[in-house]
């Protein structure tokens, strides 16, 4: 896209988000859309309002289906309204670094597998699977 204004590459993240506004202390839960070193998207009910300066507490799941919860500060860039939920844009202090060590490790996984598995017509059909008679 000609226009895009992002420069971090974007990484989907299942978790939800309690998000405190600063200057009123106000607290929200948001879900997650994407995430990157530099800033997330997440969407929610009410709004904060452009500059905004927020803290992230962000709740994943770990690997055993325990709770892994990191924590990032920033100031919102965008919001929108959308269907009556606000997406939003939040511009990390500073990129994600030792206070997000899951969340790094797990960009860093998705950096080393490639890119996602895609349909493509020139793979052709996939076989039929086999299953074995007795």
């Amino acid at each position: 896209m000609a226009d895009e204004w992002r420069t971090k590459k974007r990484y989907p993240l299942t978790a939800w988000v309690d998000l405190v506004v600063r200057e009123t202390g106000a607290a929200r839960r948001g879900y997650v859309t994407n995430i990157s070193r530099e800033g997330l998207g997440l969407y929610y009910l009410g709004t904060v309002g452009v500059g905004q300066e927020v803290t992230l507490t962000i709740h994943m799941l770990g690997p055993s289906g325990s709770e892994i919860v990191e924590t990032a500060k920033g100031y919102v860039v965008w919001e929108d309204q959308w269907g009556g939920i606000t997406i939003m844009g939040v511009k990390f202090e500073r990129p994600l670094g030792k206070n997000a060590p899951t969340i790094l490790d797990r960009m860093t996984r998705a950096d080393d597998q490639g890119p996602p598995l895609r349909s493509s017509p020139s793979l052709g059909t996939p076989p039929a699977p086999h299953f074995p008679t007795a």
